[in-house]
């Protein structure tokens, strides 16, 4: 187990001797709890036990472990208590000046899950012939997450003094074979990757020349309001194999470009993500009716394109075109289908890869996609209007696969777009109109960009 990936959570030092303690409001957020005891009570022998229980329960059939204890050539086994037992130092003559030590592992603490825990623990003696130890595994079988822990002694009080320290641990059980090679973003590991993923602006900083993949992914458009089309996906560069030294890299997020909200409000272009200088440009924003434009990074610099708006009234009311997405075309507008389909987003083996190991992007048959485009809006009318028929087909309004946000389609009951999926850079949705009710839709924002980057420990 990898000590890098300890963060120190908490501590609390008895300040005088008690019959009791609880550690309450334990910060979640990880996914292992690691507990550093050094403890004692004031039993007139050489040793003593202090329990600890988890959320308040004292359950007996909650607390099923097998305990190993030595002493000299001993051991014995047990199973079930109310709660879990720890060795500690008494206060006799030959225990009088030392604490006992502990570290307790609670694995999978902050999820609906069983709780596997282990506990090593040992009291200390001047005659050390004497020492006990004590090995513990077991499960706590209640499924909330760990938001406390009691500790009591089995006799007498526990000394002031006692302490504990809380370390969070980010999956601890899929350290192995990986060492943390730099700092920045959150970390996390697949057993064959360490991955540094940058949801927001940070620095990425090597403490050693390492070899890395990177993906880079900007902010993705805005969509339109009012038979809106849907904005386009920000730019995504993938980046394999990069030789980075150990300095300094700045990470920059580009924010999704900002939704149409009124008549005269243009939808706007994603912010470019940046790293070692490479910057993808953000997703276009769209325009009236008109769907947003990928600009996709790379070398090459193409996109794909928006979907064609329609003008399909005698008033010249436009309908609103998708916006491209990472991987395809939006599709466009027609007659009999005024509102389009999004882009699809990008797919590639890394990105697959990224999806299984972090749940990130959109999965779609087994398939992870980013980057998807808006949805074209569409509108409702009630009987013959402007040209058209009293019946009216309307088309798919969803967005891309990948996060593109779904536009409005008042015939689905949604009338405004829907934002895209944060940090997939995919475009939000346009905006829908229902003549019935004289609302008019406004747009989704464009989503979010972010940075990753992974190598081998």
């Amino acid at each position: 187990m990898s000590l890098e990936t300890m963060t120190k959570i908490g501590s609390y030092t008895v300040p005088s001797n008690t019959a009791s303690f609880t550690l309450s409001n334990i910060p979640q957020g990880y996914t292992d709890l690691v507990i550093k005891l050094s403890s004692k009570t004031l039993h007139t022998a050489e040793y003593d036990l202090i329990y600890f229980v988890i959320n308040g329960d004292t359950t007996v059939a909650n607390y099923n472990y097998a305990r190993l204890q030595g002493e000299g050539n001993t051991s014995t086994t047990t199973t079930g208590q109310t709660g879990v037992f720890i060795r500690t130092s008494g206060s006799n003559a030959s225990a009088a000046n030392f604490f006992g030590t502990a570290e307790i592992t609670i694995y999978n603490y902050s999820g609906n899950t069983v709780k596997p825990f282990s506990v090593d623990s040992a009291n200390e003696l001047n005659a050390l012939a004497n020492a006990l130890i004590g090995l513990f595994d077991g499960v706590y079988s209640d499924v909330a997450p760990v938001t406390s822990l009691t500790f009591y002694p089995n006799n007498a009080t526990i000394a002031a003094n006692t302490t504990v320290t809380l370390y969070g641990m980010k999956n601890a059980a899929k350290t192995a074979g990986n060492s943390i090679k730099a700092t920045g973003g959150n970390i996390v590991f697949d057993g064959t990757y360490v991955y540094h993923v940058f949801p927001s602006t940070g620095a990425f900083t090597p403490t050693q020349s390492i070899i890395a993949d990177v993906l880079v992914v900007s902010g993705g458009g805005g969509g339109s309001q009012n038979f809106g089309g849907g904005g386009g996906a920000g730019g995504i560069t993938p980046l394999s194999s990069q030789s980075l030294s150990a300095t300094g890299y700045s990470v920059t997020i580009g924010a999704g470009g900002a939704a149409g909200t009124s008549g005269t409000t243009i939808s706007a272009t994603g912010t470019v993500s940046t790293f070692n200088g490479t910057s993808p440009t953000g997703g276009t924003g769209s325009k009236g009716g008109g769907g947003g434009q990928l600009p996709i990074g790379g070398a090459s610099g193409n996109g794909f394109a928006a979907g064609a708006s329609g003008d399909y009234t005698s008033n010249s009311r436009l309908q609103g075109g998708s916006g491209g997405g990472a991987g395809a075309a939006g599709s466009a507008a027609s007659s009999t289908s005024p509102g389009a389909r999004g882009g699809n987003g990008a797919t590639s083996a890394f990105i697959n890869q990224i999806g299984i190991s972090l749940g990130f992007g959109e999965n779609i048959s087994g398939t992870n996609y980013i980057g998807g485009g808006g949805g074209g809006g569409g509108a409702s009318f009630t009987g013959n209007n402007s040209g058209w028929g009293p019946s009216f087909y309307f088309g798919p309004c969803d967005g891309g696969y990948g996060g593109g946000g779904n536009a409005g389609n008042s015939d689905n009951g949604r009338i405004h777009g829907v934002a895209g999926k944060v940090n997939t850079g995919s475009g939000g949705g346009g905006g829908a109109w229902d003549n019935a009710s004289g609302v008019l839709g406004l747009g989704g924002a464009g989503a979010s960009g972010i940075v990753i980057i992974r190598y081998k420990g």
